[in-house]
């Protein structure tokens, strides 16, 4: 049952759109403090979501939407991390990286938002589809587990032969970059919407995870850019969390896990990862 109206999506979406729109086009070309203040804005402000949340629509709401924002940021920073790598496959020249971060950062809300749609739609039709979720997410976690710590980026080669050959140089690059930026989103999409269900199925509460979990990662990039060593294990962290709410779909149907359980246990995680990262990247 939803438990958000019309009138939620109206404001949060004109409020969210007016936000995105001062930090790309009214903030200053920033520095790297400018991006920490802007970076910890953004999650004071789903911190403060999640307080109205509270009080407009109770607790358990409310620790839904914090489980979930979680889970969302995690894989989100993830993401960045693929983008970084994908700037550095193609020689993505420094004066290009923000403006291809945001065809990234709004390819990964509209992705995220069309599989919100689509798998919510596929849930009420066919609930046992969870179960296919769930093994789903804890077979990626796997195979996320295994690999190293840089993620590979998107293989495109195939992409030159389609270049026009009047092409330049720069022209078959941004391209390139840009199809591979694609790719990566329908990715973490695919792992992203999956990991959302095991906590809620409300599609408000699904999507303003996602959006705001997303739309500080312009900010991130800046601060992850010039401290990749030091959260090389997040990728680990990430891959437990999804087995785990892979575990947690597939047992949804004879036994509820608590919300406040599955918080602990996430924040436990993507914290161990972090502070393991620091650790490792000083020794």
């Amino acid at each position: 049952m939803m438990q958000f109206g019309l009138d939620w999506w109206i404001w949060f979406t004109v409020g969210l759109a007016f936000l995105l729109v001062l930090d790309l086009k009214l903030l200053p070309q920033r520095s790297r403090k400018h991006s920490y203040m802007i970076a910890a804005f953004w999650i004071l402000l789903a911190l403060a979501f999640a307080i109205v949340i509270y009080i407009s629509k109770g607790p358990e709401c409310a620790l839904q939407f914090t489980t979930g924002y979680l889970i969302e940021k995690s894989l989100s920073i993830d993401n960045l991390f693929v983008f970084l790598m994908i700037f550095r496959h193609f020689h993505v020249p420094e004066s290009w990286q923000e403006r291809l971060l945001m065809i990234g950062i709004m390819g990964a809300l509209v992705m995220r938002f069309t599989f919100i749609v689509v798998g919510i739609s596929l849930v009420k039709m066919a609930p046992w589809i969870l179960l296919v979720f769930g093994v789903f997410l804890v077979i990626t976690g796997f195979m996320m587990l295994k690999k190293p710590d840089q993620q590979s980026v998107p293989k495109l080669t195939w992409l030159h032969k389609l270049f026009p050959k009047s092409w330049s140089h720069d022209q078959k690059q941004i391209v390139a970059t840009i199809s591979a930026i694609t790719v990566s989103d329908i990715i973490f999409a695919l792992d992203s919407i999956p990991a959302i269900f095991a906590i809620t199925l409300d599609p408000f509460l699904v999507f303003s995870c996602n959006a705001l979990a997303i739309i500080g990662l312009r900010s991130l990039f800046f601060i992850l850019k010039d401290a990749l060593q030091s959260f090389k294990n997040l990728h680990y962290g990430v891959s437990i969390i999804l087995m785990l709410v892979g575990c947690k779909m597939l047992i949804s149907p004879w036994y509820h896990v608590n919300t406040v359980a599955s918080l602990a246990v996430i924040a436990t995680v993507l914290l161990i990862s972090m502070i393991s990262g620091k650790h490792a990247s000083r020794t």
